[in-house]
Protein backbone atom coordinates (compact mmCIF):
# COMPACT_ATOMS: atom_id res chain seq x y z
CA UNK A 1 0.00 0.00 0.00
CA UNK A 2 2.84 2.00 1.25
CA UNK A 3 4.35 1.86 -2.25
CA UNK A 4 1.27 2.64 -4.62
CA UNK A 5 1.21 5.93 -2.19
CA UNK A 6 4.67 6.48 -3.12
CA UNK A 7 4.03 5.88 -6.94
CA UNK A 8 0.60 7.78 -7.02
CA UNK A 9 2.79 11.32 -5.23
CA UNK A 10 5.53 10.73 -7.41
CA UNK A 11 3.43 10.60 -10.64
CA UNK A 12 1.41 14.02 -9.19
CA UNK A 13 4.53 15.47 -8.93
CA UNK A 14 5.66 15.00 -12.27
CA UNK A 15 2.18 16.14 -13.48
CA UNK A 16 2.08 19.40 -11.40
CA UNK A 17 6.18 19.61 -12.83
CA UNK A 18 5.52 19.29 -16.16
CA UNK A 19 1.88 21.81 -16.23
CA UNK A 20 3.92 24.78 -14.51
CA UNK A 21 6.89 23.84 -16.82
CA UNK A 22 4.27 23.94 -19.77
CA UNK A 23 2.97 27.49 -18.47
CA UNK A 24 6.33 29.56 -17.95
CA UNK A 25 6.88 28.28 -21.42
CA UNK A 26 3.38 29.12 -23.13
CA UNK A 27 1.45 30.80 -21.11
CA UNK A 28 3.70 33.13 -19.40
CA UNK A 29 6.33 33.68 -21.57
CA UNK A 30 9.40 35.27 -20.46
CA UNK A 31 8.97 38.81 -20.89
CA UNK A 32 5.45 38.43 -20.06
CA UNK A 33 5.87 40.79 -16.94
CA UNK A 34 6.19 44.02 -19.07
CA UNK A 35 3.77 45.57 -21.09
CA UNK A 36 1.44 42.16 -20.47
CA UNK A 37 1.57 41.91 -16.84
CA UNK A 38 0.49 38.37 -17.47
CA UNK A 39 -0.42 36.38 -14.31
CA UNK A 40 -2.29 32.79 -13.36
CA UNK A 41 -4.01 32.58 -10.40
CA UNK A 42 -2.91 35.72 -9.25
CA UNK A 43 0.93 34.68 -9.47
CA UNK A 44 3.53 36.00 -12.13
CA UNK A 45 5.98 34.13 -14.17
CA UNK A 46 8.38 34.68 -11.27
CA UNK A 47 6.36 33.66 -8.65
CA UNK A 48 5.57 30.10 -11.25
CA UNK A 49 9.24 29.26 -11.31
CA UNK A 50 9.58 29.29 -7.51
CA UNK A 51 6.51 26.74 -7.42
CA UNK A 52 8.46 25.14 -10.55
CA UNK A 53 11.83 25.09 -9.02
CA UNK A 54 10.48 23.62 -5.56
CA UNK A 55 8.45 20.75 -7.47
CA UNK A 56 11.20 19.72 -9.04
CA UNK A 57 12.87 19.15 -5.73
CA UNK A 58 9.76 17.67 -4.40
CA UNK A 59 10.09 14.72 -7.34
CA UNK A 60 13.55 14.49 -6.98
CA UNK A 61 13.04 13.47 -2.94
CA UNK A 62 10.36 11.23 -4.28
CA UNK A 63 12.18 9.45 -7.15
CA UNK A 64 15.15 8.70 -4.65
CA UNK A 65 12.80 7.43 -2.48
CA UNK A 66 11.05 5.33 -5.30
CA UNK A 67 14.68 3.79 -6.13
CA UNK A 68 15.72 3.46 -2.42
CA UNK A 69 12.07 1.08 -2.30
CA UNK A 70 12.45 -0.79 -5.24
CA UNK A 71 16.48 -1.56 -4.28
CA UNK A 72 16.32 -4.98 -4.22
CA UNK A 73 14.83 -5.12 -7.95
CA UNK A 74 17.29 -2.49 -9.28
CA UNK A 75 19.97 -5.21 -7.55
CA UNK A 76 18.25 -8.09 -9.83
CA UNK A 77 18.50 -6.44 -12.87
CA UNK A 78 22.01 -5.18 -12.21
CA UNK A 79 23.19 -8.69 -11.72
CA UNK A 80 21.27 -10.11 -13.65
CA UNK A 81 21.85 -11.31 -17.11
CA UNK A 82 20.73 -8.04 -19.30
CA UNK A 83 22.36 -5.21 -17.34
CA UNK A 84 22.97 -3.65 -20.10
CA UNK A 85 19.81 -1.92 -20.02
CA UNK A 86 20.33 -1.00 -16.64
CA UNK A 87 23.80 0.73 -18.01
CA UNK A 88 22.76 1.95 -20.80
CA UNK A 89 19.55 3.84 -19.15
CA UNK A 90 22.14 5.29 -16.83
CA UNK A 91 23.98 6.40 -19.18
CA UNK A 92 21.35 8.22 -21.15
CA UNK A 93 20.39 9.38 -17.94
CA UNK A 94 23.36 11.15 -16.95
CA UNK A 95 23.91 12.61 -20.89
CA UNK A 96 20.81 14.25 -20.52
CA UNK A 97 22.09 16.08 -16.96
CA UNK A 98 25.43 16.64 -18.26
CA UNK A 99 23.70 18.10 -21.91
CA UNK A 100 21.65 21.09 -19.87
CA UNK A 101 25.06 21.35 -17.59
CA UNK A 102 27.68 21.62 -20.21
CA UNK A 103 25.66 23.50 -23.01
CA UNK A 104 26.57 27.11 -23.23
CA UNK A 105 24.18 29.15 -22.89
CA UNK A 106 23.60 32.75 -25.16
CA UNK A 107 22.90 36.45 -24.36
CA UNK A 108 21.36 38.69 -26.08
CA UNK A 109 23.06 41.95 -26.17
CA UNK A 110 24.07 45.03 -27.43
CA UNK A 111 27.66 46.02 -28.84
CA UNK A 112 29.18 49.78 -29.06
CA UNK A 113 26.98 51.15 -31.99
CA UNK A 114 23.57 49.33 -30.41
CA UNK A 115 23.36 46.66 -32.61
CA UNK A 116 21.70 43.70 -31.06
CA UNK A 117 24.36 40.48 -31.00
CA UNK A 118 24.35 37.11 -29.94
CA UNK A 119 27.25 35.76 -27.44
CA UNK A 120 28.23 32.58 -25.49
CA UNK A 121 28.79 32.45 -21.34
Amino acid sequence: MRMRILNYVLYVSACLMAGTGLLLAYRLPPGSEGVHGLRFFGMDRHDWADVHFWLSFSFFGLLVAHLAANWSWLKKIATGERVWRLAIGLCVGVAVILFFLLTPVTHLGANEDGAVRWGQH
